[in-house]
């Protein structure tokens, strides 16, 4: 009988090892992998508000006006028809940081930059997250 006991008990120690060997690792990876896509779909979203912007206003928003422009007009700018995002203030990414933007874009010369962070929350990291 305590030789049944010992091998049950090994067999969930087993168990609980391979739990966490295996199958721990694949929720966190889950866990990231859907952190940057949704971080991926939020620059997307804003490129799209960012485009609606450009063609009412036949311009980007400055670096300096931001991804505010956005949500209120900027002083000086005519024939703003926003706001082109649903939210009264500019979204965070899934690490709770609020996203970068610059225009002309330092990766999109012609264009602009849209970013996150990324994990680390450091600006200029190799985990940065953007549209390039």
């Amino acid at each position: 009988m305590k030789s049944s006991i010992r091998v049950i008990g090994l067999l969930l120690i087993c168990f609980e090892l391979a739990y966490f060997i295996f199958v721990e690792p694949r929720f966190e990876t889950l866990s990231a992998f859907r952190q940057r896509t949704d971080t991926l779909l939020g620059v997307q979203d804003m490129g799209t508000a960012l485009l609606s912007y450009k063609m009412g206003t036949d311009h980007y928003p400055t670096t300096q006006q931001g991804l505010m422009a956005l949500i209120q007009p900027p002083a000086g700018v005519t024939r703003w028809a926003g706001p082109y995002l649903k939210n009264k203030t500019t979204p965070l990414d899934p690490w709770r940081n609020p996203y970068h933007y610059r225009y002309p874009g330092i990766h999109n010369p012609n264009t602009y930059d849209c970013w996150s962070s990324g994990p680390d929350g450091i600006d200029g990291t190799a985990d940065d997250i953007g549209n390039w």
